[in-house]
């Protein structure tokens, strides 16, 4: 790893040849955007990045985009502070990170955070149980959030639902139920939502993505986008699903449901882009073994 240290410590080398250290962060497998010869945005994936790697990353204090794919599962309580330089961070994304409620709260340093995407968020952490997602109502311009993978469930539902500023929420295969994603309905400050089914263990569980969610969703006054996967929804249930006023498109992946029931919800959504395939015979028996639905 100390190739990649040299190079990224190449940004300091002199601001009259940002080309030079780009091509470097290139080639060695980083994507980087650049702006008035400042580098704004890194992601990269691979093998766990060294506590002196990530101090070369803060380094960079002209990023405002960090996507650390693979290599997010190197940030933890610990090393996540080696990152808080990065004052004028907007959009941060992690996989694999390794972090306990109490650390998670660490992310509220970054105030200019707008977008935050965690995927396979501490599994397995018997420390997080998603309830620090509440501390990340300190960040004042927060409006997108992901939470994807994670061994959490309603508790994290609980923490999310009490950020002020949220308009989009893409939330799948974690170990909420029905009840924990009906209670999205109080934040009526969305205007996008993506929802997928629950994570499926090794035995049997309630789907959580169901009726009983579409119609608690229904009364999102500002809701414009939404989006539904893995899931078997009834016709009923869907076209509940007109009485927002606001909504202009709906996606439904991977939906048990006939192509007559989504015309009917087309005449009954008029002005709804609606996008929708059937599913294949793959996607059916996926759903019956994998999501076990």
């Amino acid at each position: 790893m100390a190739h990649l240290i040299a190079v990224i410590a190449l940004v300091f080398v002199s601001s009259a040849c940002p080309a030079v250290d780009a091509a470097g962060l290139r080639q060695h497998g980083w994507t980087v955007t650049e702006r008035a010869g400042d580098i704004i945005g890194l992601a990269g994936t691979g093998p766990l990045l060294a506590a002196e790697e990530l101090r070369a990353i803060a380094g960079v204090t002209t990023l405002t985009s960090l996507s650390l794919g693979g290599a997010g599962g190197a940030l933890s309580d610990e090393t996540l502070p080696l990152l808080l330089t990065l004052t004028g961070l907007q959009e941060l994304a992690l996989n694999g990170a390794t972090l306990s409620d109490a650390g998670l709260g660490q992310l509220s340093s970054f105030h200019a955070l707008r977008s935050l995407q965690l995927f396979h968020l501490s599994r397995g952490r018997a420390d997080f149980t998603g309830a620090g997602l509440a501390q990340l109502a300190q960040l004042p311009a927060l409006e997108r959030l992901t939470l994807a993978g994670a061994t959490v469930g309603d508790a994290a539902i609980a923490a999310l639902i009490t950020l002020p500023h949220l308009r989009e929420l893409r939330f799948w295969h974690n170990t909420e139920t029905s009840h924990g994603l009906c209670q999205l309905a109080a934040l009526t400050s969305l205007r996008s939502l993506t929802l997928g089914q629950r994570l499926a263990g090794r035995e049997r569980s309630d789907p959580s993505l169901d009726d009983a969610v579409l119609t608690a969703i229904a009364h999102l006054p500002h809701l414009e986008e939404l989006s539904l996967q893995e899931a078997r929804l009834s016709i009923d249930a869907l076209l509940q699903l007109a009485q927002i006023g606001t909504l202009k498109k709906l996606t439904a992946a991977q939906i048990v449901t006939t192509a007559t029931d989504i015309d009917r919800l087309r005449l009954a959504l008029p002005g709804v882009t609606i996008a929708w395939t059937a599913l294949t015979p793959e996607q059916a028996q996926a759903l019956i073994t994998k999501d076990k639905l």
